[in-house]
């Protein structure tokens, strides 16, 4: 199996990515933009969820972002393949959103 190319931004993110984990300001810099950017729109999905009662309201929405940015990162530096909104709109709906909604349904 051949790797895709990688474009100068994702080895722009690589190398930042590298660079965050010996460096504790930028570590926490970047943890900022990533949570000031990332978490907001996946605590609107889980929000929406919530009101649709898909999920319960006890639910981790900076956590879940964390995984949700971990699978993108996965997904575009290490598979090469687009982290788009569909994507991520694929990621929430088909399996952070069931994986809550079952959790919540073995509590109550």
């Amino acid at each position: 199996h051949s790797f895709p190319t990688r474009r100068s931004s994702d080895l722009l993110l690589v190398g930042l990515l590298a660079a965050a984990a010996r460096d504790p300001d930028l570590a926490s810099a970047l943890s900022e933009q990533l949570h000031r950017h990332g978490a907001p729109t996946v605590a609107e999905l889980l929000d929406r969820a919530c009101k649709r009662q898909e999920i319960g309201p006890a639910i981790d929405a900076i956590l879940i972002g964390e995984l949700v940015l971990g699978a993108l990162i996965m997904h575009v530096l290490v598979l090469g393949l687009p982290g788009d909104a569909a994507f991520i709109g694929r990621l929430i709906d088909d399996i952070v959103i069931p994986v809550l909604g079952a959790g919540e349904r073995e509590r109550g």
